[in-house]
């Protein structure tokens, strides 16, 4: 096993679901744009031989040409997410997921 540095390391999330809060696009003190935005899951999976349903919301953010994309969509919109999971804060253990691709469905 190589160390938390190493190119092995595969930290990749594709869920589909509906957006269902938006925060307004908003600055980093860095200048980059951004928006936080809560994707609600539904889906049935299967597991040990049986179906299991599977429910959840989940904190987003996107930045730049995602984020004023993501800025626009109606509340109720069904998206294909991809991107990584990482901590909300620096020091804190909450993950969102980073938005790399954005898909309205």
């Amino acid at each position: 096993m190589t160390g938390a540095t190493g190119a092995n390391h595969a930290n990749h999330f594709e869920v589909v679901g509906r957006i269902v809060a938006i925060e307004p696009l908003r600055y980093t003190p860095a200048g980059v744009q951004i928006v936080r935005f809560t994707l609600q899951h539904a889906s049935e999976q299967q597991e040990a031989g049986a179906v299991r349903n599977v429910g959840f919301e989940m904190s987003c953010v996107a930045t730049e040409s995602l984020a004023r994309l993501t800025a626009q969509a109606p509340l109720g919109t069904n998206a294909r997410l991809g991107g990584f999971l990482a901590p909300r804060t620096k020091a804190g253990r909450t993950l969102e997921v980073h938005v790399q691709s954005i898909q309205f469905e």
